[in-house]
């Protein structure tokens, strides 16, 4: 086991436990924060979402100019809530599998163990708030009998479905993977969260919206800054702390990576989620059902073609941290090929490896 790498590991968790611990007695829950947010009536009349991250390209699509000021805002609050709950759904499966993954390092160093603990709090802390948001939205917009839903973009399309199933994922993987389970999730659950970043951070800074709603993606952000590094050490120092010998199961491997990455999802949640809020939202009810329909054809056409690239604001950050994330990890080179080469097969997660270089 090399000590350097413990001794820097040990250092990192508790330095950052106590970083946690003084931002949230500073400034209190995300929870907390939401329930402000939404106790001020003045958050409707603001845009929330930057139109600028809106891969659907809806803004250019005639139906969608024709609408009233009111539709306007609505799109922008659900797509808020689009982005919102995509994350929080996947900091669902976080809560199980932080523990999960840490738990290897209790006997060698217990830190990251209780840094986990801390994390997994603050990523529950965060679902309340995103979910408790997205009710509010709901009930404006939709009718008590038709639930607002965002499909998940990981496990199965269903988010009920994936709440019965994480642990056994967790246990699952932890068995077959060995000492590589804590190395491809927090690989994965940093190039996840990291993904997001950039946008999070023109979440805050939109001007438009109200700062009440942008205070929650900056109090987020500064929590999922230290997820991010966190998961950053941990995919880098897993394996030779652990010390244990890899398993090289690539078959298994790569069905893995299907249940992570599933193959053309991040298309088709946002084509049907778009579809189900121009089909049963109350506030666009009075547009004709066939301009909804072609406003939703329009998102779907735009969507791959808006995917194959990085978005401009993800540009820098996201390829050059990707990068050091899969190439500085405790993967095999032979896992790392893998793991490059099945997202560069599908055409709308190719970019966010694309400037990683495995040497043969």
């Amino acid at each position: 086991m090399p000590v350097d790498s413990l001794e820097q590991l040990d250092k990192y968790c508790k330095r950052t436990l106590i970083r946690s611990t003084r931002q949230h007695e500073r400034f209190g829950s995300l929870e907390d924060e939401a329930h402000r947010a939404l106790a001020n009536p003045g958050i409707w009349d603001h845009e929330w979402a930057p139109p600028e991250l809106d891969y659907g390209r809806a803004a250019e699509h005639p139906v969608h100019r024709a609408f009233t000021r009111e539709q306007k805002l609505a799109w922008s609050h659900l797509h808020w809530v689009m982005d919102y709950i995509t994350v929080a759904q996947g900091e669902q499966q976080v809560v199980i599998l932080n523990g999960m993954a840490a738990r290897r390092f209790a006997a060698v160093c217990p830190s990251v163990c209780a840094l986990q603990e801390r994390e997994s709090a603050e990523e529950a802390d965060h679902v309340a708030a995103f979910f408790l948001v997205k009710d509010a939205v709901e009930a404006r917009y939709f009718p008590r009998d038709v639930p607002l839903r965002v499909d998940a973009t990981s496990g199965t399309r269903s988010g009920r479905l994936n709440r019965g199933i994480r642990w056994l994922i967790g246990e699952g993987a932890d068995r077959i993977f060995g000492s590589n389970f804590p190395t491809l999730f927090f690989m994965t659950r940093g190039m996840k969260s990291h993904a997001f970043k950039p946008f999070e951070i023109a979440y805050s800074r939109h001007e438009p919206s109200h700062p009440a709603i942008r205070a929650l993606s900056e109090l987020h952000g500064w929590d999922e800054s230290r997820h991010i590094a966190s998961a950053q050490h941990l995919a880098r120092l897993a394996n030779p702390i652990l010390d244990a010998v890899p398993q090289e199961n690539q078959f298994l491997f790569r069905l893995a990576m299907e249940r992570l990455w599933p193959r053309g999802r991040v298309v088709d949640y946002r084509a049907s989620y778009w579809r189900r809020c121009l089909a049963h939202a109350t506030v666009f009810a009075s547009v004709p059902s066939e301009d909804r329909e072609a406003l939703a054809d329009h998102i779907e056409r735009q969507l791959p073609r808006s995917l194959a690239a990085l978005h401009p604001l993800q540009e820098t950050l996201v390829a050059k941290t990707n990068r050091r994330m899969v190439e500085e990890s405790g993967l095999s080179p032979e896992l790392k090929r893998e793991f490059v080469g099945f997202l560069r097969a599908d055409p709308t997660q190719a970019s966010v490896v694309s400037s990683v270089r495995i040497e043969a």
